[in-house]
């Protein structure tokens, strides 16, 4: 009789439960719409190998989770292995059910390792497998907005929280990865959990709360390397707090020894190790494929950023990172959000709030850690350190909003311009998804040029107009490279042009990827700019720029391409 009651009243204590916590609702719902507008954005054409990506950066869906999942998750079919394992599995778990129903539909048999794979419309069945890779992301992120309310609620207040759901529901860069397959939202989620629950171990000394630390923490770096900056000092505070708890003054180093005997950290310690090597199958198969990904890491610094940034241990060049690094986090909340952290942290530095300033530490050891060590920073290298400012975004909020209230009209009409502008952010950002110029430079190729016809590019064809069904795509100056990403200085000539003699050039720019003539050196660029400028042979038939009404580039790889289109003069 109980059970039947508790069913009957699911719905009145959702009810219950989503007016209690409306405004955090309402952020969801926000994020919702930003998140899902331009949802289908670059899915892959999926009618060759090399049109099985989608548009966005480093993406592995829709075909590697299928990969590590034929050949047993033993990574044998991946070459070079860029990412760890675990994300592949989560995603062949959400492919499962569709794959099944394929199969006993006779859309998938006879499974091979050469496309199209056994599969009879290989179009319809990869981009339903990229949706439902880009819908895991968009959960995930869901996810993260409301693992970071959590954190907030612990840290300050429920009404800190509020605040904080709010700033973070508007953050650019986290609606786009929400609807793309990369790992930077499943790799925050499992961060975001891990940082909630070290907070309530932290608070509370659940066993519970150790274990799930570090098993949250042991997927977020299964998922990702760079996950592991965030959790660098977390263990070692946790030893600090177990000790304190059992001396009565100041932790000696004798209770430090004791505390590592302390069934909580033993249990720590035991489900991190177990939950790493299963999320990297390290005991059935997948022992030798995760060393090949240590090397490739070690390589890739080696030979791709060592050589392009080789005074990326210098002081000037670490002051830039600072710099760049200011701007972008700038751009990504806007100057009023930043503003609002700051004094956040100041805030939690007069409270002596000291389990909000662990968020400083997470922090500090991430930017030590990844951006320092790689001497590069992006966009998304930050949207980690972001979600973690945003708490005191909320804390400085509620305390305006409390210390003030009689001027909570002047109050309320600037939480409306720094929202606004933050939301500002992300239609642009949508906007420049869903008129991103390759569609109409599509669509017009189809109409204009004969098919069959030969088109010579200088980017790799998966971030191509789709084109690839009807013509003949000829990719130069592009070494494709994954670890390299070297450009082929000889075949940007105009002798070398001339030997190739194509009929139709296809230029892309302001995609901030190898062979972008933005990217290049000054001698590669003067091939593109008298290219464009009809100096070599050479006439722009079409140019299509991507809209925007926000002069700054929250994604600067990738998105928001100019497009232009070359035939040979007659």
């Amino acid at each position: 009789m109980n059970t039947i009651i508790s069913i009957v009243t699911i719905p009145l204590r959702t009810w219950h439960l989503i007016r209690e916590h409306q405004p955090f609702v309402i952020a969801l719902l926000i994020f919702t719409v930003l998140a899902l507008a331009g949802f289908t954005w670059g899915i892959p054409l999926a009618i060759s190998p090399e049109t099985l990506s989608t548009w966005p950066v480093d993406t592995i869906a829709p075909v590697r989770p299928l990969t590590e999942a034929f050949h047993l998750f033993s990574r044998k079919g991946t070459d070079p292995v860029v990412y760890p394992l675990f994300h592949f599995i989560l995603l062949d778990v959400f492919y499962g059910p569709y794959v099944v129903l394929q199969y006993l539909l006779g859309g998938f048999s006879n499974p091979s390792s050469e496309f199209p794979y056994g599969i009879a419309d290989p179009q319809t069945f990869f981009r339903h497998l990229t949706l439902i890779a880009r819908l895991v992301s968009f959960f995930m992120a869901l996810g993260i907005i409301y693992g970071i309310y959590r954190i907030t609620d612990e840290i300050a207040s429920r009404q800190a929280a509020v605040g904080t759901a709010v700033f973070l529901a508007l953050v650019a860069p986290l609606t786009y990865y929400a609807k793309t397959s990369n790992l930077d939202v499943p790799y925050l989620f499992w961060s975001t959990l891990a940082i909630l629950q070290f907070i309530r171990a932290f608070k509370y000394h659940g066993i519970r709360h150790y274990t799930g630390f570090a098993v949250f923490a042991a997927l977020a770096v299964a998922t990702k390397d760079q996950a592991y900056g965030f959790f660098l000092l977390l263990p070692f505070i946790l030893l600090y707090k177990t000790a304190a708890r059992n001396a009565p003054a100041a932790p000696r180093p004798k209770d430090y020894i004791v505390a590592l005997t302390d069934r909580r950290l033993l249990a720590m310690a035991t489900a991190g190790i177990a939950a790493f090597a299963l999320a990297n199958n390290l005991l059935f198969g997948g022992l030798e494929g995760f060393l090949r990904h240590i090397e490739f890491a070690s390589t890739f610094h080696t030979k791709n950023l060592k050589v392009a940034y080789p005074d990326m241990y210098t002081l000037g060049h670490q002051w830039m990172l600072v710099r760049q690094s200011v701007s972008m986090v700038t751009g990504m909340l806007g100057i009023g959000t930043l503003v609002l952290s700051l004094a956040g942290i100041v805030l939690s530095f007069r409270d002596r709030n000291w389990l909000a300033l662990t968020l400083l530490v997470i922090m500090f050891t991430y930017y030590i850690s990844v951006i320092m060590y790689a001497g590069i920073v992006l966009p998304r290298y930050l949207l980690g350190p972001v979600l973690f400012l945003l708490p005191f975004a909320g804390i400085a909020a509620h305390w305006l909003f409390k210390k003030y209230r009689h001027q909570r009209l002047s109050l309320s009409l600037g939480a409306v311009f720094i929202v606004g502008w933050q939301l500002m952010l992300c239609l642009n950002l949508n906007l420049t998804l869903i008129g991103d110029s390759r569609y109409p430079m599509a669509e017009w190729v189809r109409k204009n040029i004969e098919p069959g016809s030969r088109i010579e590019t200088q980017v790799q064809t998966r971030y191509l107009p789709h084109l690839s069904d009807q013509y003949k795509i000829d990719v130069v100056g592009n070494s494709l490279d994954v670890i390299t990403y070297d450009v082929i200085a000889s075949e940007l000539s105009e002798q070398a042009l001339k030997r190739r003699d194509p009929d139709y050039i296809l230029v892309l720019q302001g995609l901030g990827i190898t062979g972008d003539p933005a990217r290049m050196s000054a001698p590669e660029r003067d091939y593109f700019d008298a290219l464009l400028n009809e100096k070599l042979g050479y006439r722009v038939l079409a140019k299509f720029e991507t809209p925007s009404f926000l002069s700054y580039k929250q994604i600067t790889a990738g998105t928001q391409p100019t497009s232009y289109f070359l035939a040979r003069k007659r």
